[in-house]
């Protein structure tokens, strides 16, 4: 056990990620269109930022190679992964190389993953700088639900949900 302290400069960048890794997240991939090509990344840091209207937030790190791209679009396109896309995952984080890339769909010209289990096309709202990330908060303007079973990051892994046997 480590001991806490209120220096955030005191703070060991290793001990804070494995702090942030005892939070279970879901997985998404944020896809653009950019000068006439697809990109995409994973990224475990998002929320919901508004109900009313419906709005996304999206913590992309300032060194991540679709940065660029996000600052400039109009529109990008979210995907939450489903349980058994965990290559996927892998690939858009660059950890693993497809042999055949995954299946893009395109929803009002924005490209989304195409069995993810949810995709959001989204209009980008506002960046934020956030220190060594940008915040990126995108309106919802269409969306697409499936029925699968999330992918799930919890301490440096990929996870499933079990359901636990409750008695009726």
């Amino acid at each position: 056990m480590h001991t806490l302290t209120t220096n955030p400069a005191a703070i060991d960048g290793t001990i804070f990620r494995q702090l942030l890794g005892r939070f279970a997240t879901g997985i998404v991939v944020l896809t653009v269109r950019h000068e006439g090509s697809i990109g995409g990344m994973t990224v475990n840091a998002f929320m919901s930022g508004s109900l009313d209207p419906p709005l996304i937030v999206a913590s992309v790190g300032r060194s991540a190679s679709l940065h660029g791209p996000l600052m400039q679009c109009s529109q990008f396109g979210m995907s939450i992964l489903a349980r058994d896309q965990e290559d996927i995952s892998r690939h858009f984080a660059r950890q693993k190389v497809l042999s055949d890339s995954p299946e893009v769909a395109f929803m009002n010209g924005v490209p989304v993953l195409s069995s993810a289990l949810a995709t959001f096309v989204l209009h980008a709202e506002n960046r934020i700088p956030c220190g060594d990330h940008t915040l990126i908060i995108g309106l919802v303007t269409q969306v697409q639900l499936g029925e699968q079973e999330p992918l799930v990051y919890f301490r440096g892994g990929y996870r499933s949900l079990q359901q636990a046997n409750v008695p009726t």
